[in-house]
């Protein structure tokens, strides 16, 4: 994350928890903390990342970059309103970013046990994404038949997780041929 896109970023928080207190949903104070909570701190990880200078050996699949998204889904999230049950569910995405990016730079941890690690950590992400996704869709859109978009973004979801699976593999097979 680059350091120009921090005050967007804030900007952005600011605007969720604003909608998020006084729009269609009025959460009270502990999601709206949790959410303000993660969202700082996966900015100030990304922020001492970029002066420590960790590896790019993952940076194809460094997460830190989609925080502005998942933004904008926390956004929809208060907006269309859903419960504040998927607020707290949201708080695991930056959360479970910043231990994805560590665990790609942990060079302590064997190639196969770390592969496994990030493999797991990548589909929790992307499940709870993928979820919530379909969350607002459907509460945004009653009009939709819920099946079919159940179908569509379960299969797409599982085709992606596919590659991205395989990717990660293949990654970790390179890597161990290096050693």
């Amino acid at each position: 994350m680059a350091i120009w896109q921090i005050p967007f970023i804030l900007a952005l928080l600011g605007i969720v928890v604003l909608v998020g207190r006084f729009g269609p949903l009025e959460l009270t104070a502990l999601p709206l903390v949790m959410a303000t909570t993660a969202t700082i701190s996966n900015v100030v990880y990304s922020f001492l990342r970029s002066k420590r200078g960790f590896s790019r050996l993952f940076s194809r699949d460094n997460l830190l970059g989609l925080l502005p998204g998942h933004l904008l889904l926390l956004l929809a999230i208060v907006v269309v309103p859903l419960t504040p049950v998927f607020v707290y569910l949201w708080t695991l995405l930056p959360i479970v970013t910043i231990a994805y990016d560590l665990l790609a730079n942990a060079f302590s941890i064997k190639m196969r046990i770390r592969i496994l690690i990030l493999v797991i950590t990548y589909c929790i992400i992307w499940t709870v994404l993928f979820f919530l996704v379909h969350q607002v869709i459907i509460a945004g859109r009653r009009e939709l038949n819920e099946t079919i978009v159940t179908v569509i973004i379960v299969v797409g979801g599982a085709l992606f997780l596919a590659v991205a699976i395989y990717r990660h593999v293949q990654y970790g097979k390179k890597s161990e041929s290096k050693e």
